[in-house]
């Protein structure tokens, strides 16, 4: 039975491995969503508009340290679900016994 640990550290590689992928994909199929272009135009609104405030460097500092934070968020999120998606497809193709097959013949 393998352990957490390794269990982790396969999760971790997965990981890893998966984001360049990732960020292709979205890099693909985003531009083509009709909610995402919106979404961003309306970013790059707000945040000409935060841009033009008079604010002082330690409040623009804070506002791009939430905006980072944020970001990182959800670049996390988005692994999380994407490597559970990965996850279940391994589960599934495991309990089918495909996995078997193919390690069979390594």
């Amino acid at each position: 039975m393998m352990q957490d640990a390794d269990k982790k550290k396969i999760c971790d590689a997965l990981v890893y491995l998966i984001d360049p992928y990732r960020i292709e994909a979205m890099q693909r199929y985003l531009p083509e969503i009709p909610k995402n272009k919106m979404l961003m135009e309306k970013s790059c609104d707000l945040a000409d508009q935060v841009e033009a405030l008079a604010l002082g460097k330690e409040q623009k500092d804070t506002i791009n340290k939430l905006l980072a934070t944020m970001e990182d968020l959800h670049d996390t999120q988005l692994s999380v679900i994407y490597t559970a998606g990965v996850i279940d497809g391994l589960v599934f193709l495991k309990d089918q016994g495909l996995l078997d097959k193919v390690f069979k013949y390594m």
